[in-house]
């Protein structure tokens, strides 16, 4: 039991050496970020858009002063969701969270091919 706890410890000090010193002829190929990981920009490619880009797609006013009515307006422009549907997700979603469920709902719903409900 005591020899099988000594040597993972070992081994645990072990692989914390090996990922954290290279050896001197592979030093200079050593990459390390600008920022730590937190820091990390997620949209490095802009594969997302940004939320002055889903207004200027969908021909909403820019700067948002009121998100929840834009996403209103986004869900009864591009779905059938009822206006009860709606008014729910918005209580459910902290105020923080409402320009990411502005952009999530353009990109479901309004974005590229997405259905759009003609009258």
């Amino acid at each position: 039991g005591t020899v099988a706890l000594q040597r993972a410890a070992s081994c645990e000090a072990d692989d914390d050496i090996r990922f954290q010193d290279l050896p001197a002829e592979y030093e200079e190929q050593r990459f390390l970020p600008a920022r730590p990981y937190p820091a990390w920009d997620r949209n490095w490619d802009y594969c997302e858009p940004s939320d002055r880009e889903v207004a200027r797609a969908l021909r909403h006013a820019w700067p948002i002063a009121d998100y929840a009515d834009a996403v209103r307006s986004l869900y009864a422009e591009h779905t059938n969701r009822s206006s009860e549907r709606v008014e729910r997700l918005l209580e459910r979603t902290p105020e923080a969270e409402l320009p990411a469920l502005y952009r999530r709902a353009y990109l479901e719903h309004a974005y590229g091919g997405a259905p759009t409900r003609h009258i």
